[in-house]
Parts: C-alpha cells; structure tokens; sequence
C-alpha cells in the first residue's frame, strides 16, 4: 500500500491544508476524499484504518485537516493554533 502523509498545499488566508493520501497500485482508481467534521482533524480515532480499507477495497483515498481548524502544518494531529481557529457563532431568535 502507499501511503503519503502530512502533504502541505495552500489553504486560505496562506495557512496550509494538511493531507494523507493512500492507494494500492499505479492504475486509475475511484476517488474518496474524506473531510472530518467540526472540531475534528484527519489524524482522529481510527482514520487510518477507514483509509486503509477503502485503499484496499480499489480506492484512493485522501482525508484533510481543513486549514483553520486549529492544527499546524508541524502538529497535525493537536490543536496548537487557536488564533487561526474558525470561530462558529450563533444568533439568539
């Protein structure tokens, strides 16, 4: 299996988006792109595992932190940057 992780590309406000990527072969392959949810990051419980399965089962895989979720390109898997973190707000009716 490859598996590449930590991939840094542009996200917005310059801070990156941080991905893992995992496949089998070399050949053209379906696509899964995996996004956590709110309060979460790609390095979360048993993600790998999820990727390796859908690697294994024919798909590339690729899950990403978002890139204010409050992780750093140095520390994917902690939340270290609450200055860049999106802040949620809710109105009262």
């Amino acid at each position: 299996m490859n598996k590449t992780k930590n991939i840094l590309i542009n996200g917005s406000g310059g801070l990156p988006i941080t991905l893992d990527i995992f496949y089998i072969g070399n050949k053209p392959q379906p696509l899964v792109i995996y996004a956590h949810g709110f309060n979460g990051f790609k390095d979360w419980a048993s993600f790998d595992l999820v990727a390796e399965q859908f690697a294994e089962a024919g798909f590339c895989f690729i899950k990403f932190n978002f890139s204010h979720n409050g992780t750093s390109a140095q520390s994917p898997e902690d939340f270290v940057d609450r200055k860049h973190t999106a802040i949620i707000t809710t109105q009262k009716n």
